[in-house]
């Protein structure tokens, strides 16, 4: 119950469980439940905004099944997505006027990238720079999302309506968050299944027995038929469902599973690999180069000798 000191919530919000039971304002007018979840909010708006911007690929680095980013400047097939476009300047555009308005209220010194944004000749925020990527949009949103949460107390409890413009933020974030759920999604190495495993006893530089990752490449691999092993297949690398769960790295085609170290022994490996053919491949030209040089020399040596000195 409250007390007779204690004043509600200026959003009437109630405990959990009960319907009359009115929150005390802690926060300036406003509940601990107010204050907390508008600092999650503010937690969540870098991560959205990197989000919506990757919902827009004509201009942006599109979000592949792949462990590399493509371009920036890379071609997209797919259509450009309006709805995503507009959320994501309005949600910059928010948190601009939110950083900048509480940093004048206050007295502080806003954060740069709220008072460098762009602008047009009328001063008007206008939204993200055009050539933002996702994660560049992130970036922009994070320090000023960081200075409002660090002085939220302050917001709140200079005045009731300095509070109710964050709490209308954090509504409208959360409302975002809701209509554009984010996942994640699974990757493909770039290595394929064509390697077996085996653990291996040795010892470490100071003398220490252990054991690490034995790797036999095999070219070609067997056929999927032969059953599990390297087949040839992509590997996917799964996040983990729920914190605390272990990342799930397969083959998509035989379902081989890796531990983290052991694809880590076999990545390391194939990354050797690729790199020695790279430097023989480079060996290779310079000899050939090499033999076409001296064919060049040659030849021009009997031009000189044979045809320049023969009289006419």
């Amino acid at each position: 119950m409250n007390t007779v000191d204690d004043h509600p919530c200026a959003r009437r919000c109630t405990r959990n469980g009960t319907d009359s039971e009115l929150l005390p304002a802690r926060h300036g007018a406003y509940c601990r439940r107010c204050f907390t979840t508008t600092l999650k909010a503010l937690a969540l708006a870098p991560e959205l905004t990197e989000h919506l911007r990757a919902q827009c690929p004509p201009q942006m680095s599109r979000q592949l099944q792949e462990v590399y980013v493509p371009p920036q400047d890379a071609e997209s097939d797919e259509p450009f997505n309006t709805v995503a476009f507009d959320a994501v300047n309005h949600l910059f555009r928010m948190v601009v006027y939110n950083a900048r308005r509480m940093a004048l209220l206050l007295g502080r010194v806003a954060p740069v990238t709220a008072i460098n944004s762009w602008r047009d000749t009328n001063g008007v925020v206008l939204g993200l720079p055009a050539r933002a990527t996702p994660a560049g949009a992130r970036y922009l949103v994070l320090p000023m999302t960081d200075w409002l949460a660090t002085n939220l107390e302050d917001i709140f409890t200079h005045d009731a309506t300095t509070a109710a413009e964050m709490i209308d933020m954090r509504d409208y974030l959360f409302g975002v968050a809701n209509k554009w759920p984010r996942e994640d999604r699974s990757r493909f190495s770039d290595m394929p299944h064509e390697f077996t495993t085996r653990l291996r006893a040795t010892v470490t530089e100071e003398g220490q027995p252990t054991q690490e990752w034995a790797v036999t490449t095999l070219t070609p691999p067997q056929p999927f038929a032969a059953g599990p092993g390297p087949c040839g297949g992509r590997i996917a690398l799964f996040p983990p469902r729920f914190d605390g769960d272990p990342e799930v790295i397969e083959c998509e085609m035989c379902g081989t599973r890796f531990s983290r170290s052991e694809y880590e022994a076999a990545l390391t490996t194939h990354l050797k690999h690729k790199r020695d053919e790279r430097n023989a491949a480079d060996r290779a030209r310079r000899a050939r180069n090499r033999k076409a040089d001296r064919a060049d020399q040659v030849r021009n040596h009997l031009i000189n000798k044979y045809v320049k000195e023969t009289p006419a």
